[in-house]
């Protein structure tokens, strides 16, 4: 197994690799970047968990968003991407 580079990444995608909707700015070195969405299920709570919101340090006209997850939990976090990969690998 090896790492792909940022060209590497925008070659294969489409090869068998699909993801959705693709931002230009989520593709970095060696890696694409997932956006958390609003969604966020703690398993040991059996429970979604609450966004809370605050107001960004750098821009108080804007809200940030967030959840806490709980210690000692596993929480499944939905992503606002897409990733498909083929089983022919």
């Amino acid at each position: 197994m090896s790492v792909l580079s940022d060209r590497d990444i925008i070659r294969e995608l489409g090869k068998g690799r699909v993801f959705h909707p693709l931002k230009p700015a989520s593709i970095k070195a060696s890696d694409l970047c997932l956006t958390a969405s609003e969604y966020a299920y703690a398993i040991g709570l059996k429970k979604c968990l609450p966004i809370d919101k605050e107001a960004k340090q750098d821009n108080p006209n804007q809200e940030q968003k967030f959840f806490y997850i709980p210690p000692k939990d596993t929480t499944l976090v939905w992503t606002d991407e897409s990733l498909w990969l083929s089983n022919l690998f």
